[in-house]
């Protein structure tokens, strides 16, 4: 049961995609017991910028 509908092209369901990885990137999380790995969320902006280029 997906809100998404059967016919989504696949360039389409990219953009979509790569626009949730970059809202949820965006949120602002800060948790004490867990260190930020800025070499991981270097590495997603780096793959989705090389993709909208």
């Amino acid at each position: 049961m997906s809100p998404l509908p059967a016919a989504l092209a696949a360039e389409p369901a990219v953009m979509l995609a790569q626009q949730c990885v970059r809202m949820v990137l965006a949120l602002p999380v800060k948790n004490a017991d867990v260190p930020a790995d800025a070499r991981l969320r270097g590495l997603f902006t780096h793959v989705l910028g090389q993709r909208n280029a």
